[in-house]
């Protein structure tokens, strides 16, 4: 039959049962130990085809697809109530009471749910940043990675699992139908509860240099490795929940006064504009903004020229006053308020000039002296207002 298909048509056919067998085969990586991989650590390989699992003796060379899997003490599972409509970034507020510690360093993925529970499987940030970058050395690619709690079957409802992995013992059981995972040091086992004690020995013989489980179900594994492409998780505060709720509706108050100044602000800019234009005799609709607010600056600076001014002449008129009545023979013919400050003139004779410049210059330094016509005239300059 595969002889009267066009070759277009055969070679889709080829490469589906090629790479379906080729997929049927995935190479494990696992250190001895718990922890990142490093020289303290080395690895072990074996290879996973048709649910049976075969130890290998080289490292996969570069460029080829791994599968790393973890020891249960790299992990951490949690069954815990979930409200409804909780999103992925937010299961980390879940765990904090277990954790005892913001959850933002733990990479979090749902295992299975239920109506009001979620169960989480935590996995150590760093840890799994340490295999990245020593599979990139290696020039490895990483196709999956799972727990070896995962290989191990199902738990049924009468009993559980018990195995031994290197130097600690793993137990998958169910509770109130719910599946728990337990990691116990194997130097421990004699403090184990005789229910526990009896899954270790109904499993098979116990060797601290096995480090693969010998019943798997990987191909049903859920993938745990953190992809690119997936959301992150957004950063915590590290805050209870209650005060972070607080913190949001304050800002919201915080956002909501600062519209109502500006709506305050932009009705007074109008009354302004409203009172300028009277006093120009416009109209307030043909008196563009920028018009408004110059001449209101050219208002306000004038108010403030004056009142520098009047504040200078108090400033000399007590001493000016007693100046000329310790010296009767000068007589004020005037004195005014202009731009340029305050003009003062005196009619008295030149050889007074001297006396009163004494009694007038330690405080007035930059007071200008002009003599003329018999008069002398003081200026006394006002302030120079920088402008914006």
């Amino acid at each position: 039959m595969l002889t009267s298909l066009p070759f277009g048509r055969l070679l889709p056919l080829m490469r589906r049962d090629l790479s379906s067998a080729h997929s049927s085969v995935r190479l494990l990586l696992r250190t001895r130990r718990p922890g990142p991989p490093g020289s303290d650590n080395p690895l072990v390989v074996a290879h996973l085809q048709d649910g049976q699992l075969q130890a290998a003796a080289a490292l996969p060379a570069p460029a080829q697809t791994v599968t790393l899997l973890l020891h249960g003490e790299d992990c951490s599972l949690f069954d815990v109530a979930a409200p409804k409509g909780l999103r992925p970034h937010e299961w980390g507020l879940l765990l904090e009471d277990q954790l005892l510690e913001d959850a933002s360093g733990q990479h979090l993925v749902c295992l299975a749910r239920v109506p009001g529970r979620l169960r989480l499987l935590a996995l150590d940030r760093a840890l799994l940043e340490a295999w990245r970058e020593h599979c990139a050395a290696c020039g490895w690619t990483v196709a999956a990675c799972w727990v070896d709690f995962q290989l191990l079957p199902e738990p049924s409802a009468e009993g559980g699992i018990g195995l031994r992995l290197g130097d600690s013992l793993r137990f998958k059981t169910r509770t109130d139908d719910r599946e728990v995972w337990l990691t116990w040091p194997a130097a421990l086992a004699g403090s184990l509860s005789p229910a526990l004690a009896a899954l270790i020995d109904a499993g098979p013989a116990a060797s601290a240099e096995r480090l693969w489980p010998d019943a798997v179900t990987g191909s049903a594994a859920q993938d745990l490795w953190p992809r690119q492409g997936q959301r992150r998780r957004r950063p915590s505060l590290g805050l209870p929940r209650p005060l972070l709720l607080g913190m949001a509706a304050a800002a919201g108050l915080a956002l909501l006064h600062l519209g109502i100044q500006q709506l305050q602000h932009g009705r007074l800019a109008r009354l302004d504009r409203d009172v300028v234009a009277q006093r120009l005799g416009l109209a307030s609709d043909r008196l563009d903004a920028g018009r408004a607010e110059r001449e209101l600056q050219l208002a306000s600076r004038t108010r403030r020229q004056l009142e520098g001014q009047w504040r200078l002449w108090q400033h000399l008129s007590g001493p000016l006053g007693a100046a000329l009545g310790a010296q009767p023979g000068w007589q004020l013919v005037e004195w005014a308020l202009d731009e340029q400050g305050i003009r003062v003139v005196l009619d008295g004779p030149a050889s007074l000039d001297r006396a009163l410049r004494t009694r007038l210059g330690e405080e007035f330094a930059t007071l200008r002296w002009e003599r003329q016509a018999g008069r002398l005239t003081l200026r006394l300059a006002s302030p120079v207002e920088k402008r914006p």
